[in-house]
């Protein structure tokens, strides 16, 4: 018996020690759970909180974003929302080690970290109202949603990089970047449901602000150094999940906006990158899919808005926002990814809006307008690179594919540069801008797909290896095809 006793007291004193050693005791067990949700966990940030409480109540928030991160099990089972407060914060976090794991039937599971709106002040006209009409926009015509309130008196084009949320009434709920405004009408990029007199608005900015950045975990799977407002690291999934971060304004000085480096897919919607950081603001490696929704950005010289940088990258969505690229900056430089760019708004630059480079796959550019702002720069620019020489065989070429539907590129050098092992499709209505130097420009093996009903616009219809043609000149040989031999760039019409 005796010996008995002395065994239990050995195993007792092992248990204690590696509950110590990993950091589970009884005052901390609650606090920083070390296992999984069991059911949805809320928790909340404000200026005046304390990382030392509990943060699952508005009435004892967290001080900070990443204090309410720590809060969250490592096994994610169930919805989980971090919702911060107004104010001005120092950074957002690192958001690292989590596994989402299959919990209940139907349970979602992400981990969605969320800031607030507040209503703008125009420069002139009112904030808030009841509108007169509205329309919904057809995508085929590249006519966006508008709303209308009679009388506004709105200062022209004073609400872009805001944001426009319908309160009340038909289409409540929605919430959209401003593209551009009139006297006393917004449009919206994309299609909404059409506001009508029952509708009720709001002019809405930013109340949650990320002025700092954190510092690089450092792990070995996140090769990136530089410091960022938000890193979504060395994640993985059992199941499906996600990480959503919403109405944020970003106005760091240094360092990116977000790193994304993880298995799990990634959302940011309704933000305002606003940082004069001269490094890319998002940079995306390692990750199935990240998706850019009804965000307003302003892009800084020599910055990037969006980059992937790695062969491992999933794809890249863009959907309804709102980006103006300041002379260098470029909107997105897509690298060995899938990518999607749906309904975007992008404006000034005299380098390139959207940036192809490497290996890509298969890019879909449907629906954008595209303006260069005659600053001499590139709507579209392909830049893979070239292989051995290549057959001619028309529709098989190329180390990538883009496809091109009803775009609008306005007033550029080049609105489309072709170059290197890849080949474009372009179906009805591709390039229906203005004011474009050169419409599409194909050398160094690329080719092109123009179907019968596209539309070309520049003083330049085709520049194929330097050489000018116009559609007219391909469409009335017999097959449809201008190619250079010497190189293998080729255009043509099935």
């Amino acid at each position: 018996m005796r010996w008995a006793w002395l065994a239990l007291l050995v195993a007792s004193s092992a248990a204690a020690q590696t509950a110590s050693t990993i950091g589970i005791t009884r005052g901390n067990f609650l606090r920083k759970p070390e296992y999984a949700t069991q059911s949805a966990l809320n928790l909340y940030v404000e200026t005046t909180g304390n990382d030392a409480n509990f943060c699952t109540d508005v009435t004892t928030p967290c001080l900070t974003i990443q204090g309410a991160v720590d809060k969250i099990p490592k096994l994610v089972r169930h919805p989980v929302t971090i919702t911060t407060g107004l104010g001005t914060f120092s950074a957002g976090a690192v958001i690292s080690g989590f596994t989402f794991d299959k919990a209940a039937t139907g349970t979602d599971r992400y981990i969605w970290v969320r800031g607030a709106l507040i209503d703008a002040t125009p420069t002139t006209g009112p904030t808030t109202g009841t509108a007169t009409s509205g329309t919904a926009g057809t995508a085929d015509t590249l006519t966006w949603g508008t709303l209308t309130l009679t009388a506004a008196g709105w200062t022209v084009n004073d609400l872009r990089g805001k944001l426009i949320e319908i309160t009340g009434g038909t289409g409540s709920g929605q919430i959209r970047p401003v593209s551009s405004n009139t006297a006393d009408t917004i449009t919206v990029p994309g299609t909404w449901t059409a506001p009508s007199a029952t509708s009720t608005f709001a002019i809405r900015g930013w109340g949650t602000l990320i002025s700092g950045v954190v510092s690089a975990p450092g792990t070995p799977s996140n090769p990136a150094s530089a410091a960022s407002a938000f890193y979504i690291t060395d994640m993985a999934k059992a199941v499906t999940g996600s990480v959503v971060v919403d109405k944020f304004k970003f106005t760091h000085t240094t360092g990116r906006t977000l790193v994304v480096n993880s298995e799990i897919s990634t959302v940011f919607q309704y933000c305002d990158f606003h940082s004069t950081s001269a490094a890319n603001l998002i940079n995306a490696f390692g990750a199935p899919s990240v998706a850019l929704q009804y965000n307003y950005g302003l892009v800084p010289a020599g910055a990037r808005l969006v980059q992937t940088q790695s062969t491992s990258m999933g794809s890249l969505y863009l959907d309804r926002n709102v980006v103006d690229a300041l002379t260098t900056g470029v909107v997105a430089e897509v690298s060995s990814a899938n990518a999607t760019f749906y309904f975007n708004d992008f404006k000034n630059t005299s380098s390139a809006l959207i940036r192809l480079m490497g290996s890509t796959s298969n890019i879909s550019i449907a629906t954008n307008k595209l303006d260069c702002n005659s600053a001499g720069g590139i709507g579209v620019d392909s830049l893979t690179a070239s292989s051995s020489a290549y057959p001619l065989k028309p529709a098989t070429r190329g180390n990538g594919n883009i496809r091109f539907t009803t775009n609008d590129i306005s007033n550029c050098a080049t609105a489309i540069n072709l170059k290197g092992d890849i080949h474009a499709y372009f179906e009805a209505g591709v390039v229906s801008g203005t004011g474009n130097t050169t419409a599409v420009s194909v050398a160094d093996q690329a080719s092109a797909d123009i179907e019968a009903d596209t539309t070309l616009t520049g003083a330049t219809e085709l520049l194929i290896e330097g050489t000018a043609y116009t559609l007219a000149n391909l469409r009335a040989l017999s097959p449809k095809r201008i190619a250079d031999l010497s190189t293998g760039a080729m255009v043509f019409e099935p």
